[in-house]
């Protein structure tokens, strides 16, 4: 993607994170009252269903279980700056699959649309939205923030103290593919949930900084993932990615951007414009 392209990008989702939610807008006049009915009574309209109204089906995902939890083993290096380890059970994974399709059943069954997660993918959803918010915010302060940190120190000099986390889905009534990115996150954990779906798998194509963003791959940056139910793949956010399309079946993903307030800051503000930033030692640019 190109790096004008890919700055746009970046500012519409900064305005959506930004952009107060219709509950919080007010009115022109700045009253939040509701207007009178015809009838003259000021009673306000029952407010529509949101996923927010669910309840989960299953309880035990209202926060982590440290059995859920894979036994802790070394991440496997499938290649420079990308880390492969069991994250969930298979148990945990499947119950995590099952409670995303009961939320699209129930969104289906009430005519809910819930947002997009983020600019790039229509399908999937913001863990809080579905009630998963503690669950994930669990799952960073044991496992992922300390994996960041570990595996990717010149991304993650400490352990992020926040995490963006959304579902994805690819398949007949989800997303087909995803173009070329860098992610909003120090560092990305990628976490296949499973499917039957052919194609989708994620391909990588070098680490870089903005200035280099456009820097073709070389052959030996190029490389194709896959995952297994409960298995994950730990990047830095600026390792360049994009997904296959998707042929038959279908398959979903739970993605959690792991961030630093201030990093994230001046992450930003190097992806505006804003003053001189040097190329850092990590970018693929260096080799190439």
């Amino acid at each position: 993607m190109a790096l004008r392209a890919l700055r746009a990008l970046l500012r519409r989702a900064r305005r959506r994170v930004r952009s107060p939610s219709p509950s919080g807008s007010s009115s022109p006049s700045g009253s939040s009252s509701p207007s009178p009915s015809p009838s003259g009574s000021s009673s306000p309209a029952p407010r529509p269903l949101r996923l927010r109204d669910r309840a989960l089906v299953d309880p035990r995902l209202a926060r982590l279980d440290p059995g859920w939890l894979a036994p802790p083993t070394a991440p496997v290096a499938v290649a420079p700056g990308l880390f492969e380890l069991p994250l969930l059970t298979p148990a945990a994974a499947a119950a995590v699959a099952a409670e995303l399709a009961a939320a699209a059943e129930w969104c289906a069954r009430h005519g809910v649309a819930p947002a997009p997660p983020n600019s790039m993918h229509q399908a999937g959803v913001m863990l809080t939205a579905l009630g998963l918010g503690p669950w994930a915010e669990d799952l960073r302060a044991a496992r992922l923030a300390p994996l960041a940190h570990a595996l990717l120190p010149a991304h993650a000099p400490t352990p992020p103290a926040a995490v963006h986390a959304f579902s994805v889905d690819y398949g007949p009534t989800g997303d087909r593919a995803l173009a070329q990115h860098v992610d909003d996150a120090e560092v990305t954990v990628n976490l296949w949930l499973g499917g039957d779906a052919t194609g989708s798998a994620v391909v990588f194509e070098g680490l870089r900084c903005w200035d280099h963003l456009d820097r073709p791959p070389t052959p030996a940056e190029r490389v194709v993932w896959r995952g297994r139910p409960g298995v994950a793949l730990v990047h830095a956010g600026m390792h360049r990615h994009r997904t296959l399309p998707v042929g038959t079946g279908a398959r979903a993903s739970l993605i959690f951007w792991l961030q630093h307030p201030d990093r994230r800051d001046q992450r930003l503000a190097a992806l505006q414009g804003a003053g001189p930033v040097p190329c850092p030692p990590w970018c693929g640019a260096h080799g190439g």
